[in-house]
């Protein structure tokens, strides 16, 4: 996946990840998908041109080939090796793409993950992951491309003058967007977000329900697109920003959000367990249980001045995963 003038989101923290690499060192060249199509024979067609430029890339000599979205890309490169070609294959798991119930194909992504001389992966979760389920002992954690130093620069909305509620994500099961406007509802009812706007930032299979759910609740907003750029201005608005993922490999926009001193609610998803510590930096709670609506009202109860101690400790947990200190480290670790 790589991003394109239609597609602008598609892939992006690739596309940033790349453009890390200094150009006078790295002689780069890329093979992509920076589209995709509604219908399934467009979808083919753009993975048949995509597995015949990888063949006729085949002839031409690299040091390393980096692939993504492992499931769907690292069949030619590991044929290429099992065919004699030399160079150090990088393979980059994160999302779903090793979420494998069928034990064939587990097996056969087995196989191909033990071909790569290195498995980077954007957090501890998932290397603990790759290690028990894909018996792969070299791993390499970087989080996903880290937070854009942008994101630094400029100053934020005082912490105290904040009232708005946040979600920021793809609106499709895994995400639980639904989740999100049910804790909505209930704070409205138990008058907690007063004077609160409340944003929904997203799109994906679950917007006609997520849209029809939230009519009727005052202030709430719905936006299909926010440019990246755009992000850090909009993040400044919010007090909180709630996670309801099912699952997370890591939580990019988490960090993204901390990086604002924005405070961070998720669900104990996986990856974010990594840099939010509980009742420190962020709240991690487990919106599986009973009452859990009730230990989010006491959050919401909690004084100002509680919430800005762990604003500050977020921003600065954020500055730790900054892009430029993120993907130094990848290079000189992986890439030299």
């Amino acid at each position: 996946m790589y991003p394109s003038v239609k597609f602008p989101t598609f892939g992006i923290f690739i596309k940033n990840t790349i453009d890390a690499f200094p150009n006078d060192e790295y002689k780069k060249s890329y093979i992509v998908i920076d589209c995709k199509s509604q219908m399934k024979i467009g979808t083919l067609y753009y993975y048949f041109k995509f597995y015949f430029r990888c063949f006729l890339h085949a002839f031409k000599k690299y040091d390393y080939l980096y692939c993504h979205y492992v499931s769907h890309t690292l069949f030619v490169p590991c044929l290429l090796k099992l065919m004699g070609k030399k160079f150090k294959l990088v393979a980059h798991v994160h999302g779903s793409d090793i979420q494998y119930k069928n034990k064939l194909k587990k097996k056969m992504l087995c196989f191909l993950l033990n071909q790569c001389d290195v498995v980077v992966v954007p957090s501890k979760e998932y290397a603990n992951k790759i290690k028990n389920e894909f018996d792969m002992k070299n791993t390499y954690i970087s989080p996903s491309g880290g937070v854009p130093d942008y994101f630094f620069l400029s100053s934020m909305n005082n912490f105290n003058n904040r009232r708005d509620i946040g979600f920021v994500g793809r609106f499709e099961p895994v995400k639980r967007p639904l989740k999100f406007i049910n804790i909505i509802e209930y704070l409205v009812n138990k008058k907690l977000l007063i004077n609160s706007n409340v944003y929904m930032i997203g799109e994906g299979v679950l917007s006609g329900i997520v849209k029809k759910k939230s009519q009727g609740i005052s202030h709430f907003h719905i936006n299909d697109f926010v440019d990246r750029t755009d992000l850090p201005m909009l993040l400044d608005k919010f007090r909180i920003l709630f996670l309801t993922s099912e699952r997370e490999s890591l939580c990019l926009v988490a960090l993204e959000a901390m990086s604002r001193g924005v405070v961070v609610v998720s669900h104990d998803c996986g990856g974010v367990n990594d840099f939010i510590i509980n009742n420190q930096n962020g709240f991690i709670i487990d919106m599986d249980s009973n009452d859990y609506l009730l230990v989010i009202a006491d959050i919401l109860k909690l004084k100002s001045a509680n919430l800005e101690v762990i604003s500050k400790n977020a921003r600065k947990t954020a500055e730790k995963y900054k892009s430029s200190i993120v993907n130094d480290n990848f290079i000189l670790e992986v890439f030299n």
